[in-house]
């Protein structure tokens, strides 16, 4: 219903069960996630979402407040639509 605007990964094995599932569920789950930006906390994690195909990933710094600046950055980037 495009309720979510950021999904966040903080681990390479939450995307693959994440992605997993939704390829599991019909192309619109996955298709709505490679829309959709995702915030993760290293590099890897971001190189594991690439494969995928999610188009648009932010890679903070460590550490929970790093996290949370990224998180509000996407918001400030990608709006949510009111309908």
């Amino acid at each position: 219903t495009g309720r979510i605007g950021v999904v966040i990964f903080t681990s390479s094995e939450g995307v693959r069960n994440f992605c997993e599932a939704l390829s599991e569920s019909g192309d619109s789950g996955i298709d709505w996630l490679r829309k959709t930006p995702v915030v993760v906390p290293h590099p890897r994690i971001a190189d594991a979402a690439s494969k995928w195909g999610l188009r648009h990933v932010v890679v903070s710094a460590p550490g929970e407040e790093a996290l949370l600046l990224s998180l509000i950055g996407c918001f400030e980037t990608h709006p949510k639509k009111t309908n």
